[in-house]
């Protein structure tokens, strides 16, 4: 019953690439939770390994990778920072 209020480019981007992430780092599930508070919150989680608290802030600077051993351009994050901030 959640409802996001946004462009559709920009909700099919938002999730594309927080589900492409998370497909990428789990070892075998993907879990999506969606809450309806003061607007839409997707809550996506993997059972993949973790990021250290200290370096989260940096996945969402654009070309910024902690993992260079699997492909990806390191925009991805930044582009869904991008989305949520505007």
């Amino acid at each position: 019953e959640a409802a996001f209020i946004g462009d559709q480019e920009d909700f099919t981007e938002l999730l594309g690439n927080l589900l492409d992430n998370a497909c990428k780092w789990c070892k075998q599930a993907v879990h999506i939770s969606v809450k309806q508070q003061q607007g839409v919150i997707f809550i996506i989680e993997d059972d993949g390994p973790s990021c250290e608290f200290e370096k989260l802030d940096a996945l969402t600077r654009r070309g910024f990778r902690l993992d260079e051993s699997t492909p990806g351009s390191g925009l991805g994050l930044a582009i869904v920072h991008d989305i949520v901030e505007s």
